[in-house]
């Protein structure tokens, strides 16, 4: 089942569903503070990864494909996609 992303129209906040694809046009969700929430599309994300293995390892490591960019950003306070 897929997730969607609804965002309030008054308070901006957001909130996440399962639901069915037939459920979507169906179903009304309402915020915290009563108004209706409307429903955001978010894009598709990809997670690009590389394999370690130097032939002597006991079994391959993945890990993300600019995993020292991610690690400098992080070191020095800044979000990363992980």
């Amino acid at each position: 089942m897929p997730l969607y992303h609804f965002q309030c129209i008054h308070c901006k906040k957001t909130r996440r569903r399962i639901l069915e694809p037939d459920q979507v046009g169906a179903v009304v969700v309402l915020c915290e503070c009563g108004e209706l929430m409307d429903r955001k599309s978010k894009p598709p994300t990809t997670k690009i990864t590389e394999t370690l293995d130097n032939g002597a390892m006991v079994r391959k490591v993945e890990r993300p494909a600019d995993a020292e960019q991610l690690y400098r950003e992080r070191a020095h306070g800044k979000k990363g996609n992980i």
